[in-house]
């Protein structure tokens, strides 16, 4: 995933096996793009998020969080999260969760 601000000339590559770091010396300009993450206004703010230069809907897609010690997630977020788990883990999982159901059932039929 990429991230483009209006004011630098070439995106940000967010991989996940490096740190990015943006350091913006400007007070109103760090200001301004904050309050767009704050706001939830990305495009509308010069910030684009992209896959493979393809920009990408980010109200959904995307979450800011200021603080990690004060996690509070909208409705909205948990059920996106949960429809890409359940996803992920059909696709990828499928004969774990065979194998935790077959469990499961001898489990209670031993129990019973």
């Amino acid at each position: 995933m990429m991230v483009s601000f209006d004011f630098l000339s070439f995106p940000i590559d967010l991989s996940y096996n490096k740190i990015s770091v943006l350091y913006i010396e400007n007070h109103q300009l760090f200001r301004n793009t904050l309050r767009s993450f704050y706001d939830g206004d990305y495009f509308e703010n010069g910030i684009v998020f992209s896959e493979n230069y393809e920009p990408i809907k980010s109200k959904g897609d995307i979450c800011f969080i200021p603080d990690i010690f004060n996690l509070n997630f909208s409705g909205i977020f948990i059920k996106k999260l949960y429809e890409d788990l359940s996803v992920y883990s059909n696709t990828y999982f499928s004969d774990r969760i065979a194998q935790i159901k077959s469990s499961t059932v001898c489990f209670l039929e031993a129990l019973s």
